[in-house]
């Protein structure tokens, strides 16, 4: 078992056994070898323990008074067994702390008090592994793969001068270069998906389908990272992947004929230059009506020309809107392409989006993320900011975290900014409920009889409804109480509901009244919840103001 002990947790266990005799101990249980595994300065328990922000030196007084009985030996043979399914050849100090975050009671309890979870521990974890094996990548300088990131003489010389394209692209790999060929977290399997379409003898161009924010454009980013290092199919490694700037050809041509004319050109300089184009916001080029208009010009006549031709690479990027309103409307266009739908980002995957970006914001800014304060703005943003797609939500509360906490004197960044900040956004109350909310929560029912007479029941309800939804005692979708208010004219009706927007939302205007008198027809529904180029009367207002009655 020795043999297959780290040296950090060799020791550990060695003065743990070297202390119970000391002080006549029976058995070394495993919070007295935590205790000393503690001890060690092993970069990757420190990174754990300062992320989730947990004082050790505390933690480890609690361990050494646990009188537990149990026999180290079998926990770390169980650990052993766990670490072997992992293919690892070492039981490190991490991995004990995996295992015993949900077998040791001292740690549990621990954890619990600090109002950590144990999957939060074991991201963590998960975070420090994978920084590890970046870390040791980079050191073999000598891989192929790193080679290629220090630059190569004369690549570019194996292709066709380009300069009409350069003059209105921005080369990928520029970017690629700048972010030091950083990992970009993407879904592999549709890279996999458009990496194969590339390669392919016939109908070789895409068309990247997802809504604004779901990383459509990262993926293209990680295809060119991928050619540029090597790492892609052999038919289209090291192929230029060049973004078209079409705005700017555009303000160089007056009309629709002399776009043309640059465009044939372009689009063969695309065939000799073994490029593959992209092209953002494919749908803003394609199906124009106004032909004549500066700045609307559609691209489709030309292209469609060049898609046929099997050298001809090129990727478009799109939205599912824009895809049937514009796209589709061009006759036998959309043939020439495969598309690619590109699915929301996890939150799994968002978080680890967000440990990445962390990172680099902390060297620009000078602050420290705690893991909290990233899972919680994982979990907020999903609850709270529902219409925006992951990850794009999720890396601008991050980044406003960044500049918000970069100007204080204290450079942490704690659940609490993440939820005060969501506050800020969205108006609603989020997170510890503070000292002015909670008294009006505790004497909800006394506030609204000082406007209501009697009625006793209703007022009990709605208060203990919202007492409860803010407690978040269950989580549930919708609104925090849905109400129906029976009885004849004049008992109070409306006005509870007045004085509960007054009292609880801060005012009578934070109240979205509709008559129902006005909603009798089938054709009534698209006023209340809106359609193309017509706001709904329920639904705008309810999205301008989530916070209201």
């Amino acid at each position: 078992l020795v043999d297959f002990l780290s040296f950090e947790v060799a020791r550990a266990l060695y003065s743990a056994f070297k202390f119970a005799k000391k002080k006549k101990i029976s058995q070394v249980n495993s919070s007295l070898f935590l205790h000393f595994l503690l001890k060690e300065i092993e970069p990757k328990l420190n990174f754990i323990f300062l992320r989730l922000l947990i004082n050790k030196n505390e933690l480890q007084e609690k361990l050494l008074k646990d009188e537990t009985k149990e026999e180290i030996l079998e926990i770390l043979t169980e650990i052993g067994e766990k670490v072997v399914e992992k293919g690892k050849t070492k039981i490190e100090g991490i991995d004990a702390i995996s295992f015993l975050v949900e077998k040791n009671k001292i740690l549990k309890d621990f954890l619990i008090e600090k109002n950590i979870k144990p999957e939060e521990v074991k991201e963590v974890i998960k975070w420090a592994e994978i920084l590890e094996e970046e870390f040791l990548e980079t050191k073999k300088w000598y891989k192929y793969e790193n080679l290629l990131r220090l630059g190569t003489i004369g690549r570019e010389w194996a292709t066709a001068f380009t300069p009409l394209l350069d003059k209105f692209s921005i080369d990928y790999l520029s970017l690629v270069k700048k972010e030091k060929f950083k990992k970009i977290f993407v879904h592999q399997e549709k890279l996999k998906e458009i990496e194969r379409i590339l390669t392919q003898p016939e109908k070789n161009d895409i068309l990247i389908v997802g809504e604004a924010g779901s990383a459509r454009r990262s993926i293209v980013l990680a295809l060119a990272r991928d050619l540029a290092l090597g790492k892609g199919p052999e038919e289209i490694n090291f192929k230029r992947v060049v973004l078209f700037n079409l705005e700017n050809l555009f303000s160089f041509c007056q009309t629709q004929e002399v776009l043309e004319v640059y465009l044939y050109q372009i689009f063969n300089e695309v065939i000799k230059g073994q490029v593959i184009l992209v092209i953002d916001d494919f749908h803003k080029f394609v199906g124009i009506k106004k032909e004549k208009e500066i700045g609307v010009m559609d691209i489709s006549p030309v292209l469609g020309y060049f898609l046929s031709s099997p050298q001809f690479k090129m990727i478009g990027i799109t939205t599912p809107t824009g895809l049937h309103r514009q796209i589709e409307t061009v006759p036998g266009f959309l043939e020439n392409f495969e598309i690619v739908e590109i699915p929301p980002v996890s939150k799994e995957e968002t978080l680890q989006i967000l440990e990445e970006r962390a990172l680099r914001l902390e060297q620009k800014y000078k602050v420290f993320f705690s893991f909290q304060s990233l899972f919680e703005t994982v979990e907020l943003c999903e609850k709270y900011l529902p219409q925006e797609p992951f990850p794009e939500k999720a890396i601008e509360i991050l980044d406003a975290l960044a500049v918000k906490v970069s100007k204080r004197a204290q450079k942490i960044v704690l659940p609490e900014d993440v939820a005060k900040l969501i506050t800020e956004r969205t108006k609603i109350p989020v997170g510890e409920i503070e000292k002015t909310e909670k008294e009006k929560l505790l004497k909800l029912e006394e506030l609204i009889h000082q406007r209501i007479i009697n009625q006793e029941m209703a007022v009990r309800e709605i208060s203990e409804a919202l007492r409860r939804a803010r407690a978040e005692i269950k989580t549930r979708k919708g609104p925090l109480g849905c109400f129906l208010f029976l009885g004849p004219t004049g008992v109070g009706k409306t006005e509870t509901a007045k004085a509960l927007a007054e009292i609880y939302f801060g005012s009578e205007k934070e109240m979205i009244r509709l008559d129902m008198s006005e909603f009798q027809n089938l054709e009534d529904i698209e006023r209340l919840i809106g359609k193309e180029g017509q706001e709904g009367l329920l639904t705008t207002p309810v999205k301008e103001k989530p916070f209201s009655l």
